[in-house]
């Protein structure tokens, strides 16, 4: 499922992660963590809004630390849809798209629907299914395929995602 209406503004946001500081709201603060989860909070348009926040997460090359993933989960919309974001390097083979696996659903494919000078990304709605599933979870894996087309499995931690998400739905 395509979610570009939804998400411009947010996505811009996460995809460089250029994250000022933004009063988050009621219990939320930027840069909270959940375990392997962080809180990320737009800045709100006009005065008097809440900022909306997200949690995610960047893997990172160990040797480099260069972000070879960056997740994120929110709300999107006024229905306030789970979805998650993803972001990678330029570089990747783009026909291929991404790979969301978590334990216990079947794997979902994820269309890589922009590239910018920071990355491509792809976003995807999460049912309640694929949310219960990350939940339960202890990791993941998003699976792309660099421009030789050779499989790249990156793995995401799950630890702290079910308090990190409550945490953003109760916002």
């Amino acid at each position: 499922m395509k979610l570009s209406g939804l998400y411009r503004v947010w996505a811009v946001l996460v995809l460089g992660l250029s994250l000022a500081p933004a009063p988050a709201s009621a219990d939320l603060k930027q840069g909270e963590k959940f375990d392997d989860w962080t809180v990320g909070c737009e800045t709100p348009k006009a005065e008097g809004e809440t900022a909306r926040c997200f949690i995610f997460q960047n893997i990172l090359v160990k040797e480099s630390r260069q972000q070879i993933l960056l997740m994120a989960i929110g709300l999107l919309g006024e229905n306030k849809q789970p979805a998650a974001i993803l972001t990678v390097p330029l570089g990747v083979f783009l026909p291929a798209g991404l790979t969301l696996t978590v334990p216990n659903v079947a794997p979902v494919r994820i269309a890589i629907e922009t590239c910018l000078p920071k990355g491509c990304r792809g976003a995807v709605a999460l049912n309640d299914e694929l949310l219960e599933a990350l939940r339960k979870g202890d990791k993941a894996q998003v699976t792309l395929m660099d421009a030789r087309r050779r499989q790249i499995n990156l793995p995401v931690s799950l630890k702290g995602f079910t308090k990190g998400f409550a945490a953003v739905k109760a916002q």
